[in-house]
């Protein structure tokens, strides 16, 4: 482990209010907010920034679908495992999110969507001629934005989680 992983008692100030709050919340505390603690700047900043997108146009199921193929192609396990729970728990049907671990979806505006965000990832925000003429017909400004704002939160977790060498606490994808 490159990152001290802190806990409600280990952890001070600010970090120690927000880690009990997410316990209090999910009854745990995932291993990546303990790594992400040591500053609670950054972990203040992204579950605010998370919150903000999930009151968005995309919806929960979406926004799961989108991180659960971001995190594949970003070869994160540890946020494989946790927007596969968290996706489940969201009423996606496993089947559906198995195929968004390939990039793919049954749902035509989903597909849209998680291609979008694979692109913007991949291709470092330059989309390729086929997904802006895709993305112009098929979604808003807002849900694009929204997308990409999915798809950098997302990214953010799975390098972290790499640096820090974020041991896994989700279940094995089944």
């Amino acid at each position: 482990m490159t990152i001290e992983k802190l806990t409600k008692e280990s952890a001070q100030g600010k970090s120690k209010e927000i880690l009990e709050q997410i316990d209090g919340a999910f009854g745990m505390i995932p291993n990546v907010y303990g790594h992400m603690a040591n500053s609670s700047n950054a972990l203040g900043g992204h579950l605010a920034f998370d919150s903000e997108i999930k009151n968005g146009v995309l919806g929960a199921q979406l926004i799961e679908k989108i991180s659960l193929a971001v995190s594949s192609l970003n070869e994160c396990e540890y946020c494989k495992r946790a927007h596969f729970t968290v996706g489940k728990m969201n009423k996606v049907d496993p089947n559906e999110l198995k195929k968004n671990i390939d990039g793919k979806s049954d749902d035509p505006k989903h597909q849209l969507a998680i291609d979008l965000a694979l692109n913007v990832v991949s291709n470092k925000g330059k989309l390729t001629s086929e997904i802006r003429d895709s993305v112009k017909k098929g979604l808003s400004s807002k849900e694009i934005v929204e997308i990409c704002a999915v798809a950098l939160s997302t990214t953010f977790t799975n390098l972290f989680n790499h640096v820090a060498e974020t041991e896994i606490d989700f279940p094995e994808i089944h």
